[in-house]
């Protein structure tokens, strides 16, 4: 069986396929109410929003085809943060590349989109819903090796300091690419867990 073969029957059966990962024990906490819509990019190796309208924008640009790729990933589920469980608040999906990142409270600013039809090269969180007493963006709830749900959950995934993006270490750094140039800059990130759908 070859890997995009591979890839598809592990989607079917709910299992997340990252070339290199680790998965850790069972799920003991159900993931009900969250939202199943992210996978896993093989050619940047970041995480994204497949429910977003379109592919996004991939920082590995080809003239013809700037899209994620899905084929090789399973459905990976990220809770928002009005829902309960532990992890870290702040976690957004791009609007204009669909790339998952971090904005924290305003922080560490809207990292880096290859994207934005602004001219500023920022992400804008696309992860918008009207509630009552008006519109207000959906936080999404990321889990690390410290602060989790219990076992089950996939490691390997960090936060690049350059581009605020989440993106999959385990099959190395040179794998990775970032919008701002080069590769992924781990060196300030937690070390973060994700789950399947």
């Amino acid at each position: 069986m070859n890997r995009r073969a591979f890839g598809r029957s592990a989607a079917r059966l709910g299992v997340g396929v990252a070339v290199g990962s680790v998965v850790v024990g069972l799920s003991t906490v159900p993931a009900a109410a969250a939202t199943d819509g992210f996978r896993w990019c093989r050619r940047c190796q970041s995480l994204w929003f497949v429910d977003g309208g379109d592919n996004g924008h991939c920082p590995v640009t080809h003239l013809w085809d700037h899209s994620h790729y899905r084929d090789a990933s399973g459905a990976y589920v990220l809770r928002r943060d009005v829902e309960p469980g532990a992890g870290q608040t702040g976690w957004h999906w791009c609007e204009y590349c669909k790339a998952v990142f971090y904005s924290g409270q305003g922080e560490l600013g809207w990292g880096r989109c290859p994207n934005d039809p602004s001219g500023f090269g920022a992400h804008w969180p696309g992860d918008r819903e009207i509630a009552p007493g008006g519109q207000r963006y959906v936080s999404f709830r990321m889990e690390t090796e410290t602060r989790n749900n219990g076992a089950g959950a996939q490691a390997g995934w960090r936060f690049c300091f350059r581009c605020n993006g989440m993106f999959f270490a385990f099959n190395g750094l040179p794998a990775t690419h970032c919008p701002t140039g080069g590769r992924h800059d781990d060196s300030r990130s937690d070390r973060y867990l994700m789950r399947f759908g």
